[in-house]
């Protein structure tokens, strides 16, 4: 029963860290969209119209979008790391591993810049390996 106990702790401390994740990506998204709103009457839906509109974002839309992925990993990995009972880093990078395919479809669906998809495609392992090493750096563990 024991087994199954540190198993259930690790898969829950997966599905949260990717929750909380997910809130912090959200929630620095959310001010960028405040910031660099959507036009009015812009249809999301058309390609060639989100394309226009993505070009004429400027370089901190992005950086803020970037610094969104890298901070959701790293807080992700490490309440990931708070609720898992062992295996921390494999814990960091299957949240990591989790954010890089839904911003890989992100980065495939919707326009970005070159210089953004190259360095989005690595924020998220970057974060997750942060958020590990912070959690080793304040646990008893």
């Amino acid at each position: 029963i024991l087994v199954y106990w540190h198993m259930a702790r690790n898969i829950v401390g997966v599905i949260i860290g990717i929750f909380v994740a997910g809130i912090i990506i959200w929630s620095i998204q959310s001010i960028n969209l405040r910031l660099y709103p959507i036009p009015v009457g812009l249809d999301t839906t058309d390609m060639e119209a989100m394309e226009e509109f993505s070009k004429s974002l400027p370089a901190g839309a992005f950086i803020t979008v970037l610094l969104s992925h890298l901070l959701g990993a790293l807080g992700g990995a490490w309440v990931g790391c708070i609720v898992a009972d062992r295996y921390f880093l494999k814990i960091s990078m299957i949240i990591a591993a989790f954010l890089l395919v839904m911003g890989i479809i992100n980065l495939l669906m919707l326009p970005h810049p070159v210089w953004f998809m190259v360095a989005d495609i690595p924020s998220y392992t970057i974060g997750a390996w942060i958020g590990y090493k912070l959690y080793k750096s304040t646990s008893k563990s």
